[in-house]
């Protein structure tokens, strides 16, 4: 009797003491090109294409109930928007955080020797306005800026630094996919830079339109 006593005693503090069973998490990369995010405000994490990560911690779980692990994850890529989503993972619990293309591309290369882009203006091709200037310095030559966008129809417009104006209208933008518009590529056009559209057809894109320089 003895025995079966201390026996009760030690399965009643294992019992309470509860097990270490983790918490785990797989972040994959569902877009077709890198995506980069941090876990908990920790280190920049790169993974590409279709790629996974794999992160555990210890958690516990007893009679009184299961630990949880607060997750936070910011992250963004060439066709993802920047984004964050907060969640807890119990002990013992495997969940999957899959991020998914939700954009395309537009690069702007100056692949000119000599002409700087002072410059640039990216409208949704419905919009009758250019909008504000998307960058705050100029693209030297040899250089490029990436933005995200909403896939669907939009208008392109540049200006040099000596004051020449060029556009690209209703070019359209695929999801997941990065088009690159070089400066040589662009139609010199005859009207001012900025304000209302000279040349304006509506191309009917569907819902709200973003963009985000990368």
């Amino acid at each position: 009797m003895e025995k079966l006593g201390i026996f009760t005693i030690l399965l009643l503090a294992l019992v309470l003491i509860g097990c270490t069973d983790n918490g785990e998490l797989t972040v994959v990369n569902n877009s077709n090109d890198d995506v980069w995010f941090r876990i908990n405000h920790g280190n920049e994490i790169t993974l590409e294409a279709n790629q996974d990560y794999e992160k555990s911690w210890e958690l516990s779980s007893n009679i009184f109930g299961v630990e949880e692990k607060d997750v936070e994850i910011d992250y963004s890529g060439y066709h993802v928007f920047t984004s964050d989503i907060e969640f807890s993972i119990e002990a013992g619990e495997s969940k999957k955080f899959k991020i998914y293309a939700d954009g395309g591309a537009i690069t702007i290369w100056n692949n000119s020797n000599i002409f700087y882009i002072e410059e640039v203006y990216i409208s949704d091709s419905d919009d009758q306005y250019w909008g504000n200037n998307q960058i705050s310095s100029d693209i030297g030559p040899g250089e490029s800026i990436t933005w995200t966008v909403s896939p669907g129809f939009w208008d392109i417009q540049l200006v040099d630094d000596w004051g020449n104006v060029f556009v690209a209208m209703n070019e359209y933008i695929e999801l997941d996919v990065t088009t690159i518009f070089a400066y040589d590529g662009f139609k010199k056009a005859a009207h001012p830079a900025g304000g209302k559209k000279v040349e304006f057809t509506p191309r009917n894109n569907p819902g709200e339109m973003q963009i985000e320089m990368k």
